[in-house]
């Protein structure tokens, strides 16, 4: 009985894989490096052929299949698939016009404005909306107030003398309070943010951050603007920017209408509470009637 050459040279050499190069145990019928199919005709080709042919069939069969191992990992960077608000969009489509733009947004469609909120860690922009929009509308609100005030002081000061003289200068405090509107809108903005951050984590809304809840409330200050209309503007600024917080914090947080709306009255629920509990106790500190037997 013949026997077979193969044999020899498995015993007088190693066996190693003709694709990557390596060892291999007898018997195994794939390498385990490269997982290509190991055969007596490969095994012992890899002797007969060329050195240049063995790299280039080792580039063609393994070096594709390891490049993804081979190469260095890249950062992940996350790009957002938002376009920005138009307020975002100021250096292509104007200043004045990204202004205007996110106000008319903010009143006539919310639900889109909000859903266009982009999450770059970054506050800085809302913050100088905020302070822009809210000053003015806290100025125009003045104003008017000055107005019907000077226009009151006129008839008091005819009528009453010293009365008038005192409510034309409440009207001068008013024209120096609106020169300080913006650091009171800054306070408010931050205290505000705040409040409802917290009453957010409280009914478990909180799924984008303190950044989320901030640019909420500040692009919610657009609806200061409606303040231009006398007499009733501020109450419906009021009302609206209710609504646009509601509908921002569902929008920019990802939860229900319902969890928002919770989370923007929770504080007025809060505070209704406390003063039902301290009208209920309140007999009990400073004392009542008292019934004696």
């Amino acid at each position: 009985m013949k026997n077979d050459p193969s044999d020899k040279k498995s015993k007088s050499k190693p066996l190693i894989c003709p694709y990557c190069g390596a060892k291999l145990v007898p018997g195994l019928t794939f390498c385990p490096r490269c997982h290509q199919k190991i055969t007596k005709e490969t095994l012992f080709k890899r002797e007969e052929e060329p050195r240049y042919k063995r790299e280039e069939r080792i580039e063609e069969g393994v070096e594709e299949k390891f490049k993804e191992k081979k190469e260095p990992k890249q950062e992940r960077v996350f790009v957002s698939e938002q376009e920005g608000t138009p307020w975002d969009e100021r250096d292509s489509v104007g200043f004045l016009q990204g202004i205007i733009e996110t106000i008319k947004e903010v009143l006539f469609s919310p639900s889109e404005l909000f859903s266009k909120v982009i999450l770059d860690g970054s506050i800085k922009d809302a913050l100088i909306f905020a302070l822009i929009v809210g000053s003015a509308g806290w100025i125009i609100g003045f104003m008017w107030q000055a107005i019907f005030q000077n226009f009151s002081a006129l008839i008091f000061m005819k009528r009453f003398g010293p009365i008038g003289h005192g409510m034309a200068y409440s009207t001068g405090i008013g024209i120096i309070y609106m020169f300080i509107a913006p650091i009171f809108v800054l306070i408010g903005l931050f205290i505000g943010s705040a409040i409802l951050h917290v009453c957010l984590m409280i009914v478990g809304g909180n799924r984008s951050g303190f950044e989320g809840t901030f640019k909420v409330v500040a692009y919610s200050t657009a609806t200061q603007i409606l303040a231009i209309v006398p007499i009733c503007g501020g109450i419906v600024a009021g009302i609206w920017a209710i609504v646009a917080e509601i509908i921002g914090l569902s929008r920019v947080h990802d939860i229900s209408t319902g969890k928002a709306a919770l989370a923007v009255f929770l504080p007025i629920i809060v505070c209704c509470g406390l003063i039902a509990g301290m009208g209920v106790l309140m007999p009990f500190f400073f004392g009542g009637p008292h019934y004696r037997p």
